[in-house]
């Protein structure tokens, strides 16, 4: 038994599940976004609460680097981005907390342009809004 349907109904088909896919998508990666940007959080939090900074703790977070992508080689644990993980958490840490949600979602490179280019928190949510 054969079953057909109509060209327009198929269209229109197919346009719902176009949309549901691409809307998915977004979704996805937004979820991915905030869940990385949670452990960027967590792992700045942890060098931050340890009091290290770039004098007293370039060994370590060189060392920290070298091993922690000897464990997940799929990261990019730089020294670098270690310590934008930390900066990300101090910089956001006492925000305000729409800022906190806006930036929770935004991809770890827009982050780090955000913390390098933008000073003034209103401005950051700003531009973290628009993406």
């Amino acid at each position: 038994m054969k079953f057909e349907i109509e060209q327009t109904d198929y269209f229109r088909l197919l346009q719902q599940i176009v949309a549901e896919i691409k809307t998915t998508r977004v979704l996805l990666a937004r979820n991915i976004s905030h869940t990385t940007n949670q452990l960027y959080w967590n792992i700045g939090k942890y060098l931050s609460d340890k009091k290290i900074n770039e004098g007293h703790g370039k060994s370590v977070v060189e060392r920290l680097a070298v091993d922690l992508r000897i464990e997940f080689p799929e990261y990019s644990f730089t020294p670098r981005y270690l310590w934008e993980m930390k900066r990300f958490f101090e910089t956001y840490h006492l925000a305000d907390p729409k800022l906190k949600q806006a930036v929770s979602v935004l991809p770890w490179g827009h982050n780090i342009l955000l913390m390098q280019k933008i000073k003034n928190p209103i401005a950051t949510l700003f531009y973290a809004r628009k993406h």
